[in-house]
């Protein structure tokens, strides 16, 4: 059931119709040459259950289309809508093809100078093997993809990352709408935001990121003076997005923080050096954070409340002492994800 009709062969788009243009079309219709695009068909101008307009076919014939669910409509329609709203040409149920000749047809098409983005609305259930089959031809057509897919409960497989970029759908019966849940935001707001560039999958590969010391001050155990030591790392891109903390405990994370900064530039800041050290309790060395004044070792256990405190809710305030790095094996690998206005894309159960 497209939202695309042929009249007087001339291309129609049922989402620029309001309601007085379309009373008049369903009046004339007969009278003139309406016709499907996608065969040689008589179309008529009909209105969906959610009160969206779309063209059926006066005669099915052997048109081998497949019918769409009232909620494809709907979701056809409004991102149409909001793409036309944001000045890209867009046109419904677009056939294209890769360079090997085989053929594809994106549920809504939208072009602005170079870039080209084909929506696909999947509301039945699709495969893993047919996920990657029909966006492998967007890529060798150079055509972005954005796959809007309806989640359902117990599901065995919704795609999340890069190579098959989908978003799950669900409706909300409290509000009455369909919205995002990977991002908390509604089906419009979603796709208005993707389409002028709030949505973006980072950090890249070799993207050069900054890292930020959270700290904290305690009491030193042994010579009972204040001392501050190292809690964890932000990591940031050079947006200032938040992309994950790490606690000082992680694996890897104090030899990390040895190789972006010394211990001359930590007392700078008055913060205790991070060295090994010999634990009697647990009788081993470990890199640890010491007492800027003693030098006393400052065990996990002092401060683990406090980054726990700091993971969830952020309150020991800003984080300090900046640097760079590159994203990389050889560094630090942060792990990629979709991100929306800078808030990262929730998992979906």
């Amino acid at each position: 059931m497209p939202l695309r009709a042929r009249l007087n062969d001339e291309d129609i788009y049922s989402y620029e119709f309001n309601e007085k243009l379309w009373n008049e079309l369903k009046a004339s219709y007969k009278n003139q040459t309406l016709m499907m695009p996608c065969c040689d068909n008589k179309a008529i101008p009909k209105v969906s259950k959610l009160n969206n307009y779309f063209f059926a076919h006066a005669r099915k014939g052997q048109c081998t289309s497949a019918p769409e669910t009232f909620e494809h409509i709907f979701l056809k329609t409004r991102i149409a809508q909001i793409a036309y709203s944001l000045g890209w040409n867009v046109i419904t149920e677009k056939i294209g093809e890769t360079p090997e000749g085989d053929c594809w047809i994106a549920d809504v098409f939208c072009t602005k100078g170079k870039t080209k983005i084909a929506f696909e609305i999947q509301w039945s259930p699709q495969t893993e093997s047919e996920f990657k089959r029909r966006q492998e031809k967007y890529n060798r057509s150079g055509v972005r993809t954005a796959w809007l897919y309806k989640l359902r409960h117990n599901q065995e497989y919704f795609p999340t990352g890069h190579e098959i970029p989908a978003f799950g759908i669900q409706y909300e019966k409290d509000s009455d709408e369909m919205y995002v849940p990977q991002f908390n935001q509604t089906i419009d707001d979603f796709v208005h935001g993707m389409l002028i560039g709030k949505l973006k999958w980072r950090p890249h590969e070799g993207e050069e990121l900054v890292g930020k010391l959270i700290t904290h001050v305690q009491q030193c155990w042994r010579c009972k003076r204040n001392t501050r030591v190292i809690l964890g790392v932000g990591f940031y891109d050079r947006d200032g997005t938040e992309l994950e903390l790490a606690g000082f405990q992680n694996d890897g994370i104090p030899e990390f923080i040895l190789q972006q900064i010394n211990n001359s530039a930590l007392a700078k800041n008055g913060i205790g050096s991070i060295k090994s050290r010999y634990h009697k309790s647990m009788a081993e060395a470990y890199i640890s954070n010491g007492c800027r004044h003693c030098d006393a070792i400052q065990g996990a256990s002092y401060y683990f409340d406090a980054w726990v405190e700091y993971a969830y809710t952020g309150s020991w305030g800003e984080p300090m002492m900046e640097f760079l790095f590159q994203n990389s094996q050889e560094t630090l690998h942060i792990e990629s994800k979709w991100y929306f206005e800078q808030e990262s894309s929730r998992q979906i159960r």
